[in-house]
């Protein structure tokens, strides 16, 4: 095997070791894009009054405008009757039981 050989087969490998790094990075950028519009999609947005404070065990209880009751951590500055605005995780399925509140704000 001459030098010039050598060298190419050197070339050669380096191509090859960059495409595969390149269609790594594709793929993991292509998995992260999926995975955040999946959990955007999930994702909706309620709001209501507050209808409970619960201060001992940190609970705030609030209605939305369909009677859905929902509840949350948290029952820092809110009183009964406060305007509420959540995000909540929808988790995938159609039913409201399994549903997680995410955020909270006062709404005006």
């Amino acid at each position: 095997m001459t030098k010039q050989d050598k060298i190419e087969m050197i070339c050669r490998w380096f191509f090859y070791f960059v495409l595969g790094f390149c269609f790594a990075v594709l793929f993991w950028a292509c998995v992260q894009f999926h995975t955040e519009v999946e959990l955007k999609s999930k994702l909706y947005a309620r709001s209501g009054i507050v209808v409970t404070v619960d201060r001992e065990s940190d609970i705030v209880e609030w209605e939305d405008g369909t009677g859905n009751v929902w509840s949350f951590c948290g029952s820092d500055d809110w009183e009964i009757g406060d305007g509420i605005a959540c995000i909540i995780n929808g988790q995938g399925t159609p039913t409201l039981t399994d549903d997680e509140v995410i955020g909270a704000r006062y709404e005006r």
